[in-house]
This record gives structure tokens, C-alpha cells and sequence, in this order.
């Protein structure tokens, strides 16, 4: 051949014919080798050449690893399907077992209350302001329910006062009295059987209980009280005075905030009843004006 000249190379099919591998990241430069019988001519002779590189992307580590963190990102979206639905059939079911705890003890509540028109309705009303006292406090979830329960069962223990007391207009005398001081304690013993809501029995027992030692029925003083109990305290004597009564009217808003503010030290602890006087004054607790 001369200067110039090219030639067109057409490879062989035969199974002699082999593919050289290039690994990746390899280059290589394409040739061949011509083979002409001895004493022919390749004079005005053409050969034609063509070549495909084949890139197995099998053997790309990158590959391998793409795979591998696909298998792991379906793996945890697996995981995070499975555990999502179990929290939110969890949730349901907390959310559906709250509601019958709630009703079945509104329900017996509901007949503690009715002994006296007057006071219908009080447990459900002192439960709410003693869960909005205790939200105050920074306290929420379930021990905010929980507190929430105790304080509607506090008054459980009237269930065994006779309604001849509960509804006297006048003065009561001194046995009545101890009579109605026993709900405390009757409570408190119904209650202590209560074992799936923690110191059920805590409010009913010990929210007459004053900070300054001289409440019933053990005559325990400050710190000594259990929190959930002082803060029933509170609530139930604001709702005390803050609604209609047999031996008198409901109370003014500034003669209730007077009356909070003068007995804090004395039958409140004073953390709590600040903690109501706010709520009151801010109108999240609504009284009469």
C-alpha cells in the first residue's frame, strides 16, 4: 500500500475470532493485523473495519454499590411503613380506649352529681379547671390525662352521703357535717382498688386537705398533700364559688379572686392559686362579672 491509501477491514465470525475485555477506567488504542497468501497482491484491494466497544455495567463497582444502597433505602421505607401504620393503629386505639375511660366515668359521675341539682355538673367543671391548672404546670400527654381523671372522680365518696344532707338549705349540724367530711375517706377507699389509673384514689381522698395542715381528713400540711390534690383543691373550691349553691348564690368575680388571694398560704398552695388567679383573670376560666 501506499501513502494515502486506507483499508477496510471486516472481522471474522468465526470462533477463532475473540473480544478483548477492556476493565474500566482501561483505554486502548483499536488495530488490527492483515494477513495476505504470499505472492498474491492487495493491490486495488479494500478492507473495511468496524469495531463496537461492550461496557458491562456489572462490573462497575459503582453499580454494585447503587444497588446496594437502593436494597437499603427500600428496606428502611419497608421498615417505616410498617412501624408508621402500627403507631397510628396504636393511637386509634389509645385515642378509642380514652373515650370509654372518659365516658364510663363521666357516666358514674354524672350520677354522683345528679344526688344534687345544685352541684350537677361540678366534677366534670373541676376536672377541666384542674387540667388547665396542670397544663399551666407544664404538664401534658398522659399524665395530664391521668390527672384529668383523678380530679373527675374526686367526689366519688358522696356517693354514700345521704341526699337529705347533700341538699339541706341550712346550717348543717355537727354529726351532718362528719357525715359529709366521710367522703373523703369512702373515696379514698373506693378508689384504692382502682388499679389501672395510678393514685386514682389521691384526689378523692386528700382534696380538703389544707396547705396550712388544718383540712381533713389527716390533716396533712404543704408539700405533704399530693400535688394532684392541691390542685383539686383549688379548682373545686372556685367552682364552689363561682356557681349557685343550696344555702346561697353564686359569687362575683372580684369577691372570688379575693377570696383565692386571701387564703393562699392558708387553704391553697400558693403556686397553684396564682396559677388560677391568672387563668381567671385572663378569661380562660370564665366567671360571673
Amino acid at each position: 500500500m501506499h501513502a494515502g491509501d486506507y483499508l477496510v477491514y471486516i472481522p471474522s465470525s468465526s470462533m477463532n475470532a475473540m473480544e478483548v475485555p477492556i476493565e474500566p477506567r482501561e483505554g486502548t488504542t483499536p488495530g488490527f493485523i492483515l494477513y495476505v497468501a504470499i505472492d498474491e497482491s492487495i493491490q486495488d484491494s479494500s478492507l473495511e473495519l468496524s469495531y463496537v466497544f461492550h461496557r458491562l455495567l456489572t462490573r462497575e463497582p459503582l453499580f454494585w454499590i447503587s444497588v446496594a444502597a437502593m436494597m437499603i433505602w427500600l428496606i428502611a421505607l419497608l421498615i417505616f411503613v410498617i412501624t408508621f401504620s402500627q403507631i397510628q393503629r396504636y393511637n386509634e386505639r389509645h385515642k378509642r380506649d380514652n373515650e370509654i375511660i372518659t365516658e364510663s366515668i363521666e357516666t358514674f359521675t354524672g350520677f354522683i352529681d345528679a344526688k344534687d341539682p345544685y352541684t350537677n355538673g361540678h366534677s366534670k367543671r373541676v376536672a377541666r379547671y384542674t387540667r388547665q391548672i396542670a397544663e399551666q404546670m407544664g404538664y401534658e400527654g398522659e399524665e395530664l390525662d391521668r390527672i384529668f381523671y383523678v380530679a373527675l372522680l374526686h367526689d366519688c365518696g358522696k356517693i354514700g352521703v345521704p341526699d337529705s344532707i347533700l341538699g339541706k338549705p341550712g346550717k348543717l349540724t355537727d354529726d351532718e357535717f362528719e357525715i359529709i367530711k366521710s367522703h373523703t375517706e369512702r373515696g379514698g377507699e373506693i378508689l384504692s382498688s382502682f388499679k389501672s389509673l395510678e393514685d386514682a384514689d389521691e384526689g378523692a381522698r386528700y382534696h380538703h386537705e389544707r396547705y396550712d395542715g388544718k383540712g381533713y381528713p389527716e390533716g396533712k400540711a404543704g408539700e405533704d398533700i399530693p400535688l394532684v390534690a392541691r390542685i383539686i383543691c383549688v379548682a373545686d373550691s372556685f367552682d364552689a364559688m363561682n356557681s349557685n349553691r343550696v344555702y346561697r348564690k353564686q359569687l362575683k368575680k372580684t369577691h372570688i379572686i379575693n377570696e383565692i388571694e386571701r387564703n393562699k398560704g392558708l387553704q391553697f398552695d400558693p403556686r397553684i392559686a396564682d396559677i388560677m388567679l391568672d387563668l381567671i383573670r385572663s378569661g380562660k376560666i370564665p366567671t360571673e362579672k
